[in-house]
């Protein structure tokens, strides 16, 4: 059993390590072969998370969990009592005792196959159940159904159209080059383009707030695209 989450914790099992986590792996009921499939999943998760052994991973997807049960008991039932509850028992969620950590572990790997934050996913899932007048909120094991994947799918791509999404691990702004960062910077240049005015988007996210490098613009970009980025951050400054 993992020790309690520490003042220096972000979230509970922050601080395993990648030896720790196996050893949560193998001494749960997921299977073996789960890590393969896992490996596969490292190319399609969200950026944040693709350095994250999948077990820290589900740690990280139950606390978000807890977050969006926290917010909504907060805005649907009783606004003293929402600090108090997370809806699952403990904080180890792979203790021998918790009934709750397949059903994280799924809806985890379901976040990952889709390459959704978590905090998006399970706090659409929560408006998602509240709107279809649910009468209580999604357990774990109700965060991967079919309809809800379905329509979560198309409100994160609405989401992605509306406002290109950023990671939030300071490693994506800083100035050393890594292989999670230039998958970024690819992801990224394929939501330019997609943008109706893919200059100016280009020109916030390659001079105004650069977040790709001028090596990976040259080789998603022609020169004239870079061009009138160029020109439309020296109109703007």
């Amino acid at each position: 059993m993992t020790e309690p989450a520490t003042p220096t914790e972000s979230y509970f099992g922050e601080s395993l390590t990648n030896a720790e986590c196996e050893l949560i792996f193998l001494n749960s009921n997921i299977p073996v072969s789960a890590a393969k499939t896992e490996n596969r999943l490292y190319g399609m998760k969200w950026f944040d998370y693709r350095e994250l052994h999948f077990i820290k991973a589900t740690y990280l997807f139950a606390d978000e969990y807890a977050k969006a049960y926290q917010a909504m008991t907060k805005k649907v039932v009783d606004f003293e009592r929402a600090p108090f509850v997370t809806g699952f028992k403990g904080e180890d969620i792979f203790v021998e005792s918790s009934r709750n950590y397949k059903g994280f572990y799924k809806a985890r790997f379901s976040a990952d196959m889709l390459g959704m934050p978590y905090d998006f996913y399970v706090n659409y899932a929560m408006n998602w159940a509240i709107n279809r007048l649910w009468k209580r909120f999604p357990r774990p094991v109700q965060l991967y159904s079919r309809p809800l994947l379905e329509d979560m799918v198309e409100a994160w791509q609405d989401s992605c159209r509306a406002q290109i999404p950023m990671p939030t691990n300071e490693r994506f702004y800083d100035q050393q080059d890594c292989e999670t960062k230039d998958a970024f910077q690819i992801w990224l240049c394929g939501m330019i383009k997609a943008r109706s005015n893919p200059e100016m988007a280009l020109g916030n996210f390659l001079f105004q707030n650069p977040m790709i490098s001028s090596r990976i613009a040259v080789e998603n970009f022609d020169k004239g695209l870079i061009t009138r980025a160029k020109s439309f951050y020296n109109l703007i400054n």
